[in-house]
């Protein structure tokens, strides 16, 4: 039970290329089957679909989709984000953002509110569940995605932003001037007690925070006769891997290889082994993952 493998702790460790192809030594980590060439290759074709393609294009989507085909061709964890999106996945993965604090959800065109957060700046003012929002900035937020939605309102804490609703239940729109504050984003959920010796802890993503919320979840559940514990990573996406081999530490034995990694390049090569002093060492631990 206790000798878990790495690739069962650890599942989906992103890789992640933020915004641009990330300016390395292409004569050191590519190889040396002539490079120029093949520069070259890509560089006609661009100027090609560019000047002769029957449609208008935009150079800027042409040169994104030719990155992302890049990185696509490399292995299932190398992900290429765009620039207009590097913002969004910082604050997935430091686990706090500033933002007016409501959960909503697109089921057609217009998105409704779920609810806001308890004691957050949304339901201070008055939003309430069910409503929809309208507009957002004296912009029309009909027809806009959960992520156009979600960066319109996000912006730095103590900032002002206008959100206009439709609340059904009273037929009225009304407009609020909301100040936005710093959300914090769980990525520990539901620590609980399956049973008097059972404890149950579902991490849905790895941020710079999910260390410190899994030992208090764990702590609590110590606290209350845990002597085992099922960890359910299923639909984890992964995240900063770092917090991933801290969580890792512990509930392995001393000197046992958590994760290592492996490049070009002798920087990258790194074995972390866990170290003495993990706070669930002596526990059976469950780990429930997604199939594949």
């Amino acid at each position: 039970m206790k000798r878990l493998s790495k690739y069962h702790i650890l599942p989906a460790v992103l890789l992640i290329a933020i915004g641009a192809v990330l300016g390395v030594q292409l004569d050191t980590y590519l190889s040396d089957d002539d490079v120029g060439a093949q520069l070259d290759k890509m560089r006609q074709a661009f100027l090609q679909i560019n000047q002769n393609y029957v449609d208008d294009l935009k150079a800027e989507e042409i040169a994104e989709a030719g990155v992302e085909g890049m990185v696509n061709s490399l292995d299932p964890h190398s992900t290429y984000i765009p620039a207009d999106r590097a913002e969004d996945v910082k604050d997935q993965y430091q686990g706090t953002f500033g933002g007016i604090g409501i959960v909503f959800e697109v089921p057609e065109d217009t998105a409704r509110v779920i609810s806001p957060l308890a004691g957050g700046p949304s339901e201070e003012v008055g939003v309430m569940a069910g409503d929809r929002i309208v507009g957002i900035k004296d912009s029309s937020a009909v027809g806009l995605s959960s992520n156009e939605i979600q960066n319109r309102l996000k912006g730095e804490i103590d900032t002002r932003v206008q959100m206009t609703v439709y609340r059904p239940t009273t037929s009225e729109r009304m407009t609020f001037t909301i100040t936005r504050e710093e959300i914090e984003t769980q990525s520990v959920r539901s620590p609980y007690m399956v049973d008097e010796k059972t404890g149950y802890i579902n991490i849905t993503r790895f941020t710079m925070k999910t260390h410190d919320e899994f030992r208090k979840a764990a702590r609590t559940l110590l606290d209350k006769g845990m002597e085992r514990l099922v960890l359910d990573l299923r639909g984890n996406p992964g995240g900063v891997m770092r917090t991933s081999w801290q969580i890792a530490n512990e509930m392995l034995g001393k000197g046992m290889t958590i994760v290592e990694t492996k490049g070009r390049g002798d920087r990258m090569n790194q074995e972390i082994d866990a170290k003495a002093g993990g706070m669930l060492v002596d526990q059976p631990i469950i780990v429930l993952v997604s199939r594949g």
